[in-house]
């Protein structure tokens, strides 16, 4: 207990917090209670909805702290501290808020900053500490008690806490009086610096007096210094009347401050002995005064020196917790995303930027990049370059502090710009903008030095995100040249080998059919080697149109030699496949107007029975091929109709789809299929179905894509169907659907490509649309459900909304959830039944699906029995020809938007 000024105070630290505390008032847990209760509220409408005991607790609250000293206030993690006052205002200053820079002591502000660097790398969870503050003129004793604020990210937001004046504890009253007196002329000679100092403020006149005393003594002998507003400061003892002009010998001595006349010492007597005696004695004295004199001016100049450069420690101090913040940040986060998803936001805050772009790196085809909440950088489409003029100033200074208007035109706020130069290499390679919130903000010199730092930091991460971008395409294309033949596009011998390997390890069965075409290398002899390869094409894409039960992989293991691997298929599913393509190549096969004799053989190995193994399946499969070329086995099968009359038609179909590329991609048209919030029945997106048609022939998408592939028009392709889609997601967007989004199903072969990204979003800046306006399907029998995908990963960052589409024959599982770029799972309606085995599997994949934030949609409702168990397993969305068949552009916009469809 203490007890100070008459007041009765008791003193309680409680977790650290020195809080003065009425006891009669307060109960020991209420208080802690209270202000935990007012800094989790501030700000959040509280009182609307608090319980009305801490509605009473906290207007007690209130009534105490505004009665007492205690001062609660929250720190910003900004440049200086800004600090905001509660319930008893500022008592530092007149302003509502301060800058904690700007009020403690020099002396101290470096040791604060490194308590904030402790907090700041979580060396410490709390700030206590004694702090000098300026209140009133004069340095007071604080103690500053406060616990720290992170962000869900862990970036150090506010520090919320208390302070409260303890000076009469910690400023003693017995100190040296020499040292007060020195601080003291210190003080005085310091205001006096910049102006004429006046003597008597630097040295007072009691010192003065006394240093006459000397000549004082000496009989006959007067003396006085007189200062420079005429003010005589006689000796003690000397008459003050005497005049000492009117004496017969004089002597004069200027007394000097930096160099200027302050004062004069005269002497004065009737014998001219009495004055030559004591002129050495004068110049003596009167050195020593003007000595001292300037002793007290340089002291007090080195003591604000010194208070300055612990200032600027401080300072420099704080901006190194920033540094060292985001060199622990980037050095935590797993790539290069995560760290500017973790750096960038930090610097925005920091500096209060409006927004941080990296811009006119020549080496890029886009000029401008901004990052993303995620930290992907982002391609940005800027038809403004920096001048000639600004360039210059770039190369003088590392930093260059303009307004937008200086580099590209302004619609609205002419923001406040800092721009910086990027090196790589020793070589310029961009510039990073720092554009300000406040239209009138001043760059300070600290301002300049702190994002000279870290532009150098962000270029390092910069180009090392660009560079481990290239590498994921890179590693994507090394991939498809290392499992894929380059001159025919079919997986080869190493797919084959990795896909086997990784059947038989996840405990399937199956078998392999091997087919030879025995006579390919004299076709290549004939024609050439492109037209073998042609043949070995055509003849894969023959096989992968033969419908089978089980899927199917098709491999080119050698130049003459195709297996075929068949997931879950017997023996007898093989051999019928087999038979099957030997019965066809007994006609002769049409390839470019040619006619070609094919002799072609098969032979069969089922795993695991016949092999386990890469080597053993190798050996069986192509020991039965061989014994099949040996003994010249053309078994005949017979041949469905509808596969023939499917291969005779390919001829045709070809040629119609080749003319309708080359004639501006006539005859090309979408079917939408609308998508509905299963609760209200709005309308949120559709899904796009491509087809080919001329009046008398329909050619689905499945047919066509492959012809169009071989043409090697299948990017120009995706670029025109995209923006037809971009086109009708523009107008419903326009019409008020402001959430609309289209899907559809994009090709392997596209979403596998460089140029996948390119064409999404140059078709998204031409129609003003943002990417979720956009969603792809994906699927694993169309092999694009993979979460390795490098493009895919892009696209779901870009905002792109990713489908995961329950199609083809594979057995159903969950596997999908565990993709990290799903955003909505399409399910087939005959999924959702009564059935006790499998709907209790469906309603948790759906739950697990809503846990992870992944959307339901179901498709082929097409009754309302279905629409009814899409609501009872809780799917957010439903499609299908129950609520209406796909339509044509016109009739979606007529029937979906323009008009409010029944429920």
């Amino acid at each position: 207990m203490y007890t100070a000024k008459g007041r009765n105070l008791r003193y309680y630290v409680r977790k650290g917090l020195f809080i003065p505390f009425d006891q009669r008032a307060w109960g020991f847990s209420d208080f802690g209670k209270a202000m935990r209760i007012y800094f989790i509220s501030r700000g959040s409408g509280f009182f609307s909805r608090a319980d009305p005991k801490e509605v009473i607790l906290m207007s007690k609250l209130e009534t105490t702290l505004s009665n007492s000293n205690v001062i609660v206030f929250t720190m910003k993690y900004k440049p200086d501290f800004p600090i905001e006052f509660f319930f008893g205002g500022n008592p530092f200053s007149e302003e509502k808020n301060a800058l904690f820079a700007d009020i403690v002591h020099p002396d101290d502000y470096r040791p604060f900053c490194e308590i904030i660097g402790d907090i700041v790398n979580r060396r410490a969870d709390k700030l206590s500490a004694h702090v000098r503050m300026m209140c009133g003129g004069a340095y007071h004793w604080y103690y500053i008690s406060a616990t720290p604020e992170f962000k869900e990210d862990g970036r150090l937001s506010e520090i919320n806490g208390i302070m409260y004046d303890v000076t009469v504890y910690l400023d003693c009253s017995d100190d040296d009086l020499v040292m007060r007196e020195l601080k003291n002329r210190s003080k005085a000679a310091f205001d006096m610096a910049e102006n004429t100092p006046h003597l008597l403020d630097v040295l007072g006149e009691d010192y003065l007096k006394r240093i006459q005393q000397p000549l004082s003594l000496i009989d006959g002998l007067y003396s006085v210094i007189i200062d420079e507003n005429g003010t005589a400061i006689c000796p003690p003892g000397q008459n003050k009347g005497t005049n000492l002009n009117k004496m017969s010998y004089q002597r004069k001595k200027s007394i000097r401050i930096k160099h200027q006349n302050v004062g004069t010492w005269l002497i004065a007597s009737e014998s001219p002995d009495s004055i030559n005696s004591c002129v050495p004695l004068l110049d003596t004295m009167v050195q020593t005064v003007s000595e001292l004199a300037n002793s007290y001016i340089v002291i007090s100049e080195e003591m604000e020196n010194s208070q300055k450069a612990n200032k600027l420690l401080g300072q420099n101090f704080e901006d190194q917790i920033l540094i060292n913040n985001i060199y622990t940040l980037i050095l935590k986060s797993r790539d290069t995303s995560a760290s500017f998803g973790s750096i960038v936001p930090l610097i925005k805050e920091y500096f209060g930027l409006s927004d941080l772009m990296f811009c006119y790196d020549a080496q890029r085809p886009v000029k401008v990049y901004r990052w993303d909440e995620g930290g992907t950088i982002i391609p940005m489409i800027a038809n403004e370059y920096l001048n000639e003029k600004i360039d210059k100033e770039l190369e003088n200074d590392a930093v260059v502090c303009l307004h937008e208007s200086e580099f590209k035109k302004v619609d609205g706020l002419n923001r406040s710009c800092a721009l910086s130069r990027v090196y790589e290499n020793g070589s310029s390679r961009g510039i990073i903008m720092f554009i300000s919130d406040d239209v009138d903000r001043v760059w300070t010199n600290r301002d300049r030095k702190l994002i000279k730092s870290i532009t150098q930091i962000m270029s390092t991460i910069i180009y090392r995100s660009f560079m481990e971008n290239d590498l994921a395409v890179s590693q994507e294309h090394l991939l498809r040249l290392a499992y894929y033949n380059t001159t025919t596009g079919i997986p080869n011998r190493s797919a084959f080998e990795r896909d086997f390997r990784s059947t038989i390890s996840e405990g399937k069965s199956g078998a392999v059919v091997s087919i030879e075409i025995a006579n390919l290398k004299s076709l290549s002899e004939i024609y050439s080697c492109r037209y073998a390869d042609e043949v070995t094409r055509s003849i894969a894409e023959y096989i992968s149109a033969i419908r089978t039960d089980s899927e199917k992989h098709i491999y080119l293991f050698s130049n003459d030699i195709l297996f075929v691997s068949m997931l879950n298929a017997t023996r007898d599913e093989a051999v019928s496949l087999a038979q099957s393509i030997l019965f066809k190549f007994r006609s002769p096969w049409y390839l470019n107007d040619n006619e070609n004799k094919l002799d072609i053989y098969a032979g069969v190995c089922v795993f695991p029975e016949d092999a386990d193994c890469v080597p053993d399946c190798v050996r069986v499969a192509t020991k039965t091929l061989r014994l099949a070329k040996d003994r010249k086995l053309h078994d005949a099968v017979c041949y469905s109709n509808d596969l023939e009359e499917k291969l005779d038609d390919n001829q045709r179909v070809k040629k119609l789809i080749t003319d309708a590329v080359e004639n501006d991609f006539k005859g090309f048209y979408y079917l939408y299929t609308p998508v509905l919030d299963v609760s209200t029945g709005e309308l949120t997106a559709c899904e796009a179905h491509l087809f080919w048609g001329n009046g008398d022939i329909i050619v689905s998408r499945d047919r066509f894509l492959p012809i169009i592939d071989r043409m090697g028009a299948a990017f120009t392709f995706h670029n025109y169907a995209l923006g037809r889609l971009c086109e009708l997601a523009s107008e419903v967007r326009k019409s008020g659907v402001s959430d609309f989004k289209v899907a559809y199903t994009i090709p392997e072969n596209v979403l596998n490509s460089e140029n996948c990204l390119l064409i999404l979003k140059e078709k998204l800046l031409q129609y003003s649309l943002s990417p979720d306006a956009i969603a792809i399907n994906i699927s694993q029998s169309d092999h694009t459900l993979l979460s390795s995908s490098s493009n895919l990963k892009m696209l779901s960052k870009l905002g792109v909304t990713v489908i995961a589409d329950d199609k083809g024959e594979n057995f159903f599982t969950g596997e999908f959830l565990d993709n990290p770029y799903i955003n909505i799972v399409k399910l087939r309606a005959r999924r959702l039944n009564d059935d006790p085995v499998s709907a209790p599997f469906v309603r948790s994949l759906i739950t697990r699906a809503h846990d992870k934030g992944i959307k339901v949609c179901v498709k082929g409702v097409d009754n309302q029995r279905s629409l009814d168990y899409a609501r009872r397993f809780g799917a957010d969305t439903y499609q299908g020809i129950y609520n209406c068949r796909p339509l044509h552009t016109k009739e979606f916009i007529k029937k979906m938007v323009i008009q409010t469809p029944a429920e």
